[in-house]
């Protein structure tokens, strides 16, 4: 049996190579070589069917609209031709019946079709009248049809085999090492002018329909169209944006485009397994050239110039990024390559070849409208106008144009990429969505992106599944495969057909199971949308509490049903907060930072999906649904706390409380365990979730129809100032913010003037509202005797530029208080008054005015003063900017100054800050090589000897005076402590350090010279110190300083994530189901899984 796949493989090589000969040629506009294919068929087909077929082209006799034909044994003809049209096969169907061919050949006409993408439709009804000498089932030929029989002959006819075998060896193999080519490729000019039609006529079907799109090239904003001639005048590109954005388009546009004057060539990243070389000369060899050298001799023989393009480097083996990243900068260098790398993520190894760098997003709603109508020939109508605001990326707009977009209306978006799927298979639909169920599954239970060929061909045979369908996998770029390993194309494709298997093969039982799994948390949506039992459907439903799924749900990316249902229920949750909106009581307690509570028996109780329900309305707010009624339900609930506010009025009198203010602090702004549904939404809005997810999407007449009443009550202008937050829209509040400023600034709620005087620099249109904007403030100014709110008045002014004026006015006099503290330097005083001057730069309400006088200062004056105000640091707030800044200055005559800072860190009050100040000290230490001594025993508690520790090897890791070997010798203490098993808090320390390293400026002292991490020196340790930690959930803590509500296993499985590799896929499937770390888990095992499935 081994040694029958063996033959088998060879024989598919040979038939894959004359498939793609006869395909690759026609593309370029070289058709002769259909000519040359049916003497080569003639052959083949006499061994396979045992035949003997002539050239009826070359006989006496012509037989117009047929290539070959046996009279005498087989008494059939057949037609070899390369098209796919149902018209081609019926012209010559009629013919053979017009001409009487049936006299000669009696058992009718068979058709050959040399053509890898596409296949005739073998139902139509015109077939019917030609029964009698075509059977469209059994009559039509592929490649794949011809490879099947030929496998058959291995078991009936092994004699007949090894001929067919011998045959092909012959035709395909060289007995010297120069390929044999059916094109004749002789001059430099044929060469080049082969490749360059071969090329654009591969890619120049997808590249017609390219629509161009805005991006940022180094910041700047340009149109794709444009860069043609940036390519041209600059060394090359980077181009960087998410999946499914165009990246792979664009750059094949760009090859096209460079064709005019140069040569692209087009290589893919996941492919590049042991040099550049390899994968270059894979690609050249099957686009008309012998070797790399011929392409070289070639190419500089018309010197032309050349573009390399490596599309995908993301999807690179990590540890092999490196390598082709220098071999990109050699070919550079010494060739004058221009390079184009696309990636989904800009990379630091990017640096070395000082390329452009060109960032594209998330396509515009204009371009997907103009991607569908390209790839449709159809105006985007009514009907498909909410469609193309269901999706995201280009690819789905290409999608939404292939398919019949007038019947997709009311879809989910599982059913749009069924739609489409279904839509390529054609009669292969129902083998091949089972087999690419089958693989999905395959796949999904074992958490990977690939599986050996083997394991697929054991579905095909099991399940009795034809070899077309899947082929057609591979010729729709559903599937690929490398060497023996297949993988789907696309993470969008695997998702589908997981939640196809999902749906295909399970019961109820099991489907929920699925569903609720960590691993499918990204699947829900298309599982969603391929439920078709509507009891299964209202069970799911009913236990979703994802905010974030429900409003995609709510956008109809589930289908009509759930939007429908979950509209329903925002209703109810509506109703039920105006109930409880009517019956809500305050009072006042005992609390001097809330001394207005709610009620707790007046509020009703809240479910979890009810909760996410009120999160989900703020999210709905923002594209204007609910708006008028929720608005009206303030504006009843501002009566009621009126009515309230008149109750409470004598006794907080007493008591000495604003009832007014706080019971709207109450109602609107305090999210405490007692809040109201109300609350909960006007929170959501606040903490800015609902907008930076949801951009505003209505209309300004919407918004002026709510201001239609020249009113507001004070609730109603709270909500939508959260609303509008930064939005252009809030200039439609300028008349009732002036109103406040001017005459009701002392009767309104606390918390919303706040919110005004906040937002105060964009609610003016004009200069004039600005400068009575300004006149207000001022006058607020001199009334208040509230030290909080003239601190406010101050920032307000500053940022609608109220103090440009007395900034200016107050530069002299910081000039003054500085030239006072350089005339001694060596007082400890004027230290702390120099440290007092340089935080004014970030806390002062003339900040602008110390930021001129110390940037103006000359270079000596600077050090002194940088040197007096870093020896007068009492706190490490603004430390860590300062000791960066006192390093830029001094050098390495800051060391000494900077001891005190590497002791035990004090994390209070600002235990971030204290923590980057004590890691930057010991980075500044390691840059100047400036001694230091272990002092990891210099505190028993265990998570001071933590930090001690990784500071310590993060300064030895970091000296630039030894080599590896000296590094692992001088911190052996410092690892011995970090890494001991007694100690619970190292991951915590790990991560926390990155974390905050990340959050230090560290370029103004470390140049292009990149910092070493625990994890890159230590990494096998810190990978046994992960699973470790994964293995035993209770083991690792976190500092309870720097805990900020993190968990250590979290932190582990990121830093697996990011540092972890195949020795590592155990331990986090082992965790993959848990409901707390099991999505964590699965993210980490997808990308370490991907990178091992690229590798293969």
């Amino acid at each position: 049996m081994l040694n029958s796949e063996a033959e088998f493989l060879r024989i598919r090589g040979y038939l894959t190579k004359w498939v793609t000969s006869v395909t690759l040629a026609n593309a370029s506009g070289y058709f002769d070589i259909n000519r040359v294919s049916e003497g080569f068929a003639l052959v083949l087909l006499n061994l396979i069917f045992d035949a003997e077929l002539v050239d009826l082209n070359s006989e006496k006799n012509n037989y117009p609209g047929v290539d070959l034909g046996d009279s005498q044994k087989a008494m059939f003809a057949f037609q070899i031709t390369s098209q796919v049209d149902n018209k081609k096969i019926l012209d010559s169907l009629n013919i053979f019946c017009t001409k009487s061919y049936i006299d000669s050949f009696p058992k009718g006409i068979k058709f050959l079709i040399i053509n890898k993408k596409k296949r005739i439709n073998r139902r139509i009804k015109a077939f019917e009248k030609y029964q009698h000498i075509f059977d469209p089932e059994k009559d039509i030929f592929y490649p794949e049809d011809l490879m099947n029989l030929i496998y058959q002959l291995y078991y009936q006819d092994e004699t007949r085999f090894y001929k067919v075998m011998e045959f092909l060896k012959r035709e395909f193999e060289s007995k010297d090492d120069k390929r044999k080519t059916i094109v004749a490729l002789d001059s430099p000019q044929v060469k080049v002018s082969f490749y360059k039609r071969l090329l654009k006529g591969t890619y120049q079907s997808s590249t017609n329909v390219f629509v161009s799109f805005k991006c940022k090239l180094n910041a700047k904003e340009v149109l794709t169209s444009e860069l043609k001639d940036v390519v041209e005048k600059n060394d090359g590109l980077i181009i960087l944006g998410p999946s499914g954005c165009g990246k792979s388009y664009l750059a094949r546009k760009i090859a096209i485009d460079f064709l005019d004057f140069g040569i692209p060539v087009i290589l893919e990243a996941k492919y590049y397994e042991t040099d550049l070389n390899a994968l270059f000369e894979k690609e050249i060899s099957v686009l008309g050239f012998s070797s790399g050298s011929d392409f070289f001799e070639a190419v500089t023989n018309l010197k032309l110039p050349i573009l390399f393009i490596v599309d995908g480097f993301n999807e690179c083996d990590q540890i092999k990024k490196v390598k082709l990243i220098l071999e990109l900068e050699n070919v550079k260098i010494t060739r004058g390559i221009k390079i184009l790398l696309t990636s989904q993520k800009y990379d630091m190894l990017f640096s070395s070849l000082k390329l452009l760098e060109l960032n594209v997003d998330y396509p515009s709603i204009e371009t997907k409208k103009a991607i569908a109508y390209l790839n449709s020939g159809k105006p985007v109508n009514s009907k498909l106008e909410p469609i193309i605001h269901l999706v995201s990326t280009s690819l789905e707009a290409k999608m939404i144009g292939e398919i019949a977009m007038e019947s997709i209306e009311k879809v989910s978006r599982f059913t749009l990429f069924e739609i489409f799927i279904r839509e390529k298979f054609g009669i292969e639909m129902k083998d091949g969505f089972f087999l690419l169920a089958k693989i999905a599954q395959i796949l999904s239970d074992n958490i990977t992106f690939s599986a050996p060929e083997r394991a697929i061909e054991e579905i095909l045979r099991e399940h009795r599944i034809s070899q077309s369908a899947y082929d057609m996998c591979f010729e729709n770029k559903i599937l690929e495969r490398r060497l023996n390993i297949v993988s789907f194309t696309h993470e969008m494709f695997l998702n589908f057909f997981i939640a196809e298997s999902i749906v295909r093969f399970s019961n109820d039982s099991k489907f929920l199971t699925q569903f609720w799994l960590p691993k499918n948390s990204d699947k829900r949506l298309l599982l969603i949308g391929a439920i078709n039992d509507i009891k299964m459907l209202d069970i799911i439903m009913n236990d979703i509490c994802d905010v974030f799924l429900l409003n995609t749900l709510m956008n109809g990316e589930g289908g009509e049903y759930c939007k429908k249902w979950i509209e329903d229920k925002l209703f109810v949750v509506i109703k039920k907060i105006e109930a409880e909106n009517e019956k809500i009581e305050l009072e006042l307690v005992s609390d001097e930072l809330s001394p207005v509570s709610i009620v707790e028996s007046t509020l009703m109780e809240w479910t979890a999906q009810e909760i996410a329900f009120l999160r989900l309305i703020s999210h709905r707010l923002v594209h204007g649904q609910f708006l008028t009624e929720f608005f009206n339900l303030i504006e009843k609930l501002d009566d009621r706390q009126k009515i309230i506010v008149e109750r409470l009025k004598e006794e907080g009198r007493q008591k000495k409380v604003n009832v007014k203010s706080e019971t709207f602090s109450t109602i609107y702004c305090r999210a405490f365990y007692k809040e109201a549904g109300i609350t909960k939404i006007v929170s959501s809005l606040h903490s800015g979730d609902a907008i930076f997810r949801n951009q505003i999407c209505f209309e300004d007449n919407v918004v002026q129809q709510l201001l239609s009443k020249n009113r507001l009550s004070v609730g109603q202008f709270y909500f939508l100032l959260q609303l509008f937050r930064w939005d252009k829209k809030l200039k439609f509040l300028y008349p009732f913010v002036i109103d406040v400023l001017n005459h009701r600034w002392t009767g309104v709620p606390w918390h919303l003037l706040l919110e005004i005087i906040n937002k105060v620099a964009y609610f003016h249109e004009t200069e004039q509202q600005r400068q009575e904007m300004i006149s207000a403030l001022n006058a607020i100014h001199s009334q208040t005797t509230n030290p909080w709110l003239s601190t406010e008045i101050f920032e307000a002014l500053d940022a609608i530029g109220g103090l440009d004026e007395a900034v200016d006015e107050y530069i002299p006099y910081v000039n003054e208080e500085l030239e006072k503290l350089l005339l001694d330097t060596k007082s400890n005083d004027n230290w702390k008054k120099a440290n007092v001057i340089y935080n004014c730069q970030f806390d002062h309400l003339y900040s602008a005015a110390y930021q001129s006088v110390i940037n103006n200062l000359d270079t000596d004056r600077k050090k002194s003063f940088i040197e007096m105000a870093f020896l007068g640091i009492d706190s490490v707030f603004f430390g860590t900017t300062l000791l960066l800044d006192a390093a830029k200055q001094l050098k390495e005559k800051v060391c000494p100054l900077i001891l005190k800072w590497i002791d035990v860190p004090n994390l209070r009050p600002y235990p971030g800050e204290a923590l980057k100040m004590f890691l930057v000290s010991h980075l500044i230490l390691a840059k100047y090589n400036f001694p230091l001594e272990n002092r990891t025993m210099a505190s028993d508690d265990l998570s001071t000897k933590s930090l001690l520790a990784a500071a310590e090897l993060y300064y030895w890791a970091n000296r630039s005076n030894l080599d590896a070997s000296e590094i692992r010798k001088f911190s052996t203490s410092a690892e011995a402590v970090l890494f001991d098993p007694q100690n619970v808090y190292t991951i915590d320390t790990i991560y926390k350090f990155k974390d905050h390293l990340h959050q230090s400026s560290l370029s103004t002292i470390y140049d292009n010279i990149n910092l070493k991490y625990i994890e890159d020196v230590w990494r096998q340790e810190v990978l046994k110190t992960c699973g470790g930690a994964l293995q035993d959930l209770d083991w690792q803590k976190c500092i309870g300083e720097l805990s900020f509500g993190s968990d250590a296993n979290i932190l582990a499985i990121h830093l697996l994530e990011a540092i972890g590799g195949t020795m590592d896929i155990d331990v986090l499937r082992t965790i993959s189901e848990h409901p707390e770390y099991g999505e964590s888990a699965v993210r980490a095992l997808k990308k370490i899984l991907q990178s091992q499935s690229e590798r293969e």
